[in-house]
């Protein structure tokens, strides 16, 4: 039996994909040790799976079909810079999430969900940012972080969740939807 690598995320709008895409490069410009990925995969993720079955699969897919069933759908907005571990040593480069509360509910509830199936919580708290990039090795330099710390996307409507299969390819990940869990509407 295959298993399949996966993980439940928000999906973004293309528009807002094509802005951080163009942000990405001007970053990677001033900054080349920065890898990221394409722009049209950038999601927001709640929960990774890690691997699963397909039948176990089947059943998170029912699980956030539910959740999403109970859930209206939330304003965020992606601003501020940051990286992981720190501004120091940077390893990581992200984008923060505003507000915070909604993401964090709705990742609570599915992860507390998940562990019915098997998935672990995790051993960390959730902190909801969407990762712009990585660095390999470190920069040389960090002006172009400290100057883009303000970044502001505007706010975004989010109104579904998608359980992603990710394989892993010497080009990249590659993201491929296999439940999109739309959120209740009145």
């Amino acid at each position: 039996m295959a298993l399949i690598r996966s993980f439940i995320a928000i999906p973004l709008a293309e528009r807002l994909c094509q802005q951080i895409g163009t942000f990405q490069q001007t970053l990677q410009q001033e900054l080349p040790e920065l890898r990221t990925g394409s722009a049209h995969n950038l999601h927001l993720t709640l929960n990774f799976l890690g691997d699963q079955s397909e039948t176990q699969l089947a059943r998170i897919g029912r699980f956030m079909l539910s959740v999403a069933g109970s859930q209206p759908p939330f304003m965020l907005s992606l601003q501020g810079l940051g990286t992981f571990p720190s501004a120091k040593r940077p390893r990581v480069v992200w984008i923060g999430v505003q507000p915070l509360e909604p993401i964090v509910l709705l990742q609570k509830k599915l992860t507390t969900g998940l562990t019915r199936y098997g998935c672990p919580a995790g051993d960390s708290p959730y902190r909801p940012h969407l990762t712009l990039g990585r660095f390999r090795r470190p920069p040389t330099t960090t002006e172009a972080l400290l100057t883009s710390r303000d970044i502001d996307f505007g706010p975004t409507l989010v109104k579904s969740i998608v359980l992603y299969n990710s394989r892993l390819t010497p080009q990249g990940a590659v993201h491929q939807p296999l439940t999109v869990a739309e959120f209740q509407t009145r």
